[in-house]
């Protein structure tokens, strides 16, 4: 039983020769440096955000044997939400799921069925088939509260339990303005993209790369400076719990660089190691 694609075209290629051209072309324009176990990467359609999310996606330590990659869209007070379906399928072959996770998981928190369609998770899967080939993989989503940074502890607990190589991916994407998301504090123009990626963005990315996050969730809540900000509370918490200290800003960026409008959007990709 796999999960099958939901996200429409124009999300991310979709035929195999199209998405293995436009990563591997990704791919040799970045470098080769692999040394995070943990990420916060964006999740907007691929000719948005999705160079940005490779970029910092590529820099997982190699070889990893599970993937988890945790999304949003929940509300405060949701539970942690998990795929039931034995792979995920991806235009460049299947990605396995991890055994064992969710049996080890719901020993220590709620976990519901993950059963609606939800691009958080999905728009990463082909750059984890193409980046780790071998791994398994999980599809978790996870809400903007305490459940978020519960599930890294447990992550984390996972990982040294039970041995395996495991790396975790945060889906989270940044300040949502203009007259489209109906939020517009600071008018429209220069001073709002200004205010977006100078204050509003880096308050949330300042935090996240400090690995405060409960600031970061308490951020989000309160300026509306990211979108699924659980996600990247649970990358930051798993890699705390390993014995990181510090993240690494690996960019920043807002969809107007790609597309003049009024409303846009901003991406941040954000690296941990111990």
């Amino acid at each position: 039983m796999l999960r099958g694609r939901t996200l429409p075209p124009g999300w991310y290629p979709q035929r195999e020769e199209a998405v293995r051209r436009q990563l591997q072309e990704w791919k040799d324009a970045a470098g080769d440096e692999r040394r995070f176990e943990a990420v916060v990467v964006p999740h907007a359609g691929w000719d948005f955000s999705g160079e940005l999310a490779f970029r910092t996606m590529q820099r997982l330590v190699p070889d990893p044997e599970l993937v988890v990659v945790v999304g949003g869209h929940l509300r405060e007070g949701s539970a942690v939400r998990m795929a039931p379906e034995e792979g995920y399928e991806t235009p460049l072959g299947a990605i396995e799921a991890g055994t064992g996770l969710r049996a080890f998981l719901e020993g220590r928190m709620e976990i519901s069925d993950d059963t609606v369609p939800d691009n958080t998770v999905e728009v990463q899967l082909p750059m984890v088939k193409f980046l780790f080939p071998r791994a398994r993989g999980a599809y978790l989503r996870s809400p903007p509260d305490e459940k978020a940074l519960r599930l890294g502890e447990d992550l984390a607990a996972y990982a040294e339990e039970s041995g395996r190589r495991l790396v975790v991916i945060g889906s989270t994407d940044l300040t949502h303005y203009g007259p489209n998301f109906g939020f517009t504090p600071k008018g429209v123009g220069e001073d709002s993209r200004r205010w977006v990626s100078e204050e509003n963005d880096r308050g949330f990315l300042d935090a996240t790369v400090a690995m405060d996050a409960r600031k970061a969730i308490d951020h989000a809540l309160s300026n509306h400076s990211a979108c699924s900000p659980g996600a990247a509370a649970t990358a930051v918490t798993f890699a705390h719990t390993r014995g990181a200290r510090s993240g690494v800003l690996i960019g920043h960026a807002t969809s107007y660089e790609k597309h003049h409008d009024v409303s846009f959007v901003g991406y941040g990709g954000v690296g941990f190691a111990a």
